[in-house]
């Protein structure tokens, strides 16, 4: 039998700091304008850190809660699939550039959208978050996942979210 990991997996750690960090904004209204997503000030202030510290704040508990979830079932999926296939290190490694890419790559398009808009701001870990899922229906096209906790196919769940999370 095969043991993958013994210690804390980058998923838990990202789900501790995420967590973390999003309480802290619940409570703090101005850590919460400092790491949110706003590309006027990122355009005109040089505040680059906005296009990753955006991921690990949310709007509130329910919206925390949400991704968490999604990040936690699939998230621990892939860094056990990719741990044993690439070693512990290297597939707590591929997670967590998938995560944090995935969160920037989310944000380039608005961000050329939206730099001269100075009353656009946004947060939260949805792009992250999006490409967990999307890796691990990849990694696994035959497994079901859950739609408001009814098991439907990855095509059945990939069309559902194209056309109603955006």
């Amino acid at each position: 039998m095969i043991t993958i990991s013994k210690g804390l997996g980058i998923i838990l750690i990202i789900m501790l700091v995420t967590s973390v960090i999003s309480v802290i904004c619940f409570n703090s209204e101005s850590w919460k304008s400092k790491l949110t997503f706003f590309p006027y000030r990122m355009k005109r202030n040089n505040e680059l850190l906005r296009l990753v510290s955006h991921i690990f704040v949310h709007a509130d508990f329910q919206h925390l809660a949400f991704n968490m979830l999604s990040v936690y079932f699939l998230g621990s999926f892939l860094e056990y699939q990719w741990s044993y296939e690439f070693g512990i290190v290297d597939g707590a490694m591929h997670i967590a550039i998938l995560y944090l890419f995935g969160g920037i790559f989310a944000t380039g398009f608005l961000y050329l959208k939206h730099q001269d808009n100075m009353y656009y701001q946004s947060l939260g870990a949805s792009g992250a978050v999006s490409a967990v899922i999307f890796a691990a229906i990849f990694w696994h096209p035959t497994m079901k996942l859950g739609l408001f906790f009814i098991p439907v196919p990855n095509t059945s769940f990939c069309i559902w979210a194209c056309i109603f999370v955006n």
